[in-house]
């Protein structure tokens, strides 16, 4: 027997129940969040400190007579590239302009704001590694890539200047007399090196002739000698052959040198003995022969 018809009557007022709780506790979450999120657009945003960025200490301050540009350019860029700024200096990302420039859209003025504070910061670590002279001429261009092509065209011209006086300086470099010959081409190397760093190139005839004029007169001969036979057999001496060949003289001579002053002060340490002891000698046959005369007095047989 199947149910009455005050049940069926019963379930479905139940199962129509059910659903408006469920539609209204549905209607109720969407309100809720609703409601949430208008109170979170509504609410004052708490402002933190902003982050002032720093550049590594790899890139160095610009000196004021454009000495080391190179080197600072260089290193600057790579830091700026690291950071995705340099496009505020080389001008490959210059600021949006709106499609209505008289109705920007909020968008586009998002944007702008964006990139100006973006800018900023370019140029706020630009100052960081300039001359206080130089951050104060500059101060007077609003953006970053201005500041960039002045600096540039205004260093370029005291670079070159530069350059030519470290050549000049590098050139002119000679071992002291009596100096560690071997010491002083060790330290041509590494000048030529920073120099090279510093966009200042030392070709391989500069760097022989320094080389050749540098050492002192016994070796440049004895090298240049070296060099001639090479060239009889048609051999050719590579740069690092030439001061591998200088350095053995180098230290042969400082060894027979070493050798020489020993002997010497030897032979002087024996002479003065020999002296000594002549004079020893001399002194006790006076002695002896004062001793020899016979005292007055009687004869004894």
């Amino acid at each position: 027997m199947g149910p009455g018809p005050s049940e069926n009557t019963h379930s479905k007022t139940k199962a129509v129940s059910s659903s408006a709780s469920s539609t209204l506790s549905s209607a109720l979450s969407s309100a809720s969040l609703s409601l949430s999120s208008r109170l979170v657009a509504m609410s004052p945003t708490t402002s933190s400190t902003p982050h002032i960025e720093q550049l590594s200490a790899d890139v160095p301050h610009l000196d004021s007579e454009g000495a080391n540009w190179a080197i600072f350019k260089a290193h600057f860029q790579d830091a700026m590239e690291t950071a995705c700024r340099w496009g505020h200096f080389d001008g490959s990302e210059p600021r949006p302009v709106p499609k209505d420039i008289d109705n920007p859209t909020d968008t586009e003025k998002q944007e702008a704001k964006n990139w100006d504070r973006e800018d900023q910061i370019a140029r706020n670590l630009l100052n960081k590694r300039l001359p206080d002279a130089t951050m104060l001429e500059v101060r007077q261009y609003k953006t970053a890539k201005e500041r960039w092509h002045v600096i540039t065209q205004e260093f370029m011209a005291k670079s070159a200047y530069a350059r030519n006086a470290l050549h000049r300086s590098f050139v002119d470099m000679w071992c002291l007399k009596g100096g560690d010959v071997q010491a002083f081409l060790i330290n041509l190397k590494m000048c030529r090196n920073e120099l090279l760093a510093a966009g200042v190139t030392i070709n391989n005839e500069d760097f022989e002739c320094t080389v050749l004029d540098g050492i002192p007169d016994a070796l440049s001969t004895y090298t240049l000698q070296t060099l001639t036979s090479a060239c009889l057999n048609s051999n050719t001496l590579e740069m690092k052959d030439i001061i591998h060949v200088i350095s053995e003289e180098a230290d042969r001579t400082r060894t027979c040198h070493a050798l020489k002053d020993q002997s010497q002060g030897q032979s002087k340490a024996n002479g003065n003995k020999e002296g000594h002891l002549d004079k020893a000698l001399a002194a006790t046959s006076h002695s002896e022969g004062g001793n020899s005369r016979r005292c007055r007095g009687k004869c004894h047989h």
